[in-house]
């Protein structure tokens, strides 16, 4: 019997996130510099949205349509939601969202998406993740990064007191969970 194939390590990765990964940027880019990754593109702002801009910053799904179509990576991360959790009357608006995203990630690239946790949207945030959970594993070379569960963790203090943003000790969690969730979707 042949051995089995292993996936070779991409080269290029993009993340499309929001504030809680503009505060992370130096301990993801450490991650996943140390990963292997040589093009190493995070695009996140405060606020960020998947699908509404206005005075807000450029949507997600507009960002991620650029990013792909000036380099194609060979990676996505996406760490979107946590701004839109809580908005939506149903499964169906988050689904929506999802599917518009995934449109612009070809099936074939592999992608990590990181789940939301906010306290003042619980509901919305397991409602959001549902739909992702299924939708990703509907779609298949993808993977869900579990921040959600990080944040759940009793006794564990990851962050500030707005009950969103990470602390200096979640930066850390943070940047610890894409890792995860990339080695995952790698294997």
């Amino acid at each position: 019997m042949p051995a089995a194939k292993k996936k070779q390590m991409p080269k290029s990765i993009a993340m499309v996130g929001d504030s809680i990964t503009a505060g992370s940027k130096p301990a993801l880019e450490a991650v996943l510099s140390h990963l292997g990754f040589e093009d190493i593109e995070i695009n996140a702002e405060r606020s960020r949205r998947i699908e509404i801009g206005g005075k807000n910053p450029m949507p997600g799904l507009d960002v991620v349509k650029y990013i792909a179509a000036k380099s194609s990576p060979e990676m996505w991360i996406i760490a979107l939601g946590t701004n839109d959790a809580g908005l939506y009357d149903d499964a169906a608006g988050y689904q929506k969202l999802i599917d518009e995203m995934l449109v612009e990630i070809p099936e074939k690239v592999p992608l990590v998406w990181i789940n939301t946790y906010r306290n003042d949207h619980l509901d919305g945030c397991v409602e959001f993740n549902d739909v992702l959970q299924r939708t990703l594993s509907d779609r298949g070379n993808a993977t869900v990064g579990q921040w959600y569960q990080q944040c759940m963790q009793p006794d564990r203090r990851i962050l500030s007191k707005d009950g969103v943003h990470p602390n200096d000790n979640g930066v850390l969690v943070f940047a610890d969970t894409v890792r995860h969730a990339v080695i995952e979707q790698l294997s």
